[in-house]
Parts: C-alpha cells; structure tokens; sequence
C-alpha cells in the first residue's frame, strides 16, 4: 500500500456497522431519536481518518435495514 492509500478494514466496517445498530435501538427506546444518518455523521466526526470504513458500514446496514444502497 502507497502512502496516504486508503483502504477497507472489514473487521473495522463490522465494529461501526455494531455500533450504528446499537445507537439505532438506543434511538428507537428514548425520546430524542437519531436517524441512521445522524449516527453516522457523529462517528465520522469522532473519527475522521476511518470515513471509508464508516460509510462502508452505512451503505450495509442501510442495505440490511431497507434493502437497498
């Protein structure tokens, strides 16, 4: 891998996707609901450098939740 290549972690996209399920049936049982979305947007901004793992794991559990990318 070149320098500053980035690259896919699967065992990483499977932590995130976890964690966004997790926050999403937090979500579903309180009062201030977050969509997928805003779950994603609060990881990235919590961890810039793995953007592309992230949005990898939302293009799955998006796919998993409504069937679709």
């Amino acid at each position: 891998m070149r320098k500053g290549e980035k690259t896919m972690n699967h065992e990483i996209v499977t932590m995130y996707e976890q964690k966004m399920k997790q926050q999403l049936m937090i979500s579903v049982g309180t009062s201030k609901s977050m969509s997928l979305k805003e779950i994603t947007r609060e990881l990235i901004e919590e961890n810039c450098e793995q953007y592309l793992n992230i949005n990898y794991a939302y293009l799955n559990v998006k796919h998993e939740i409504i069937g679709s990318y």
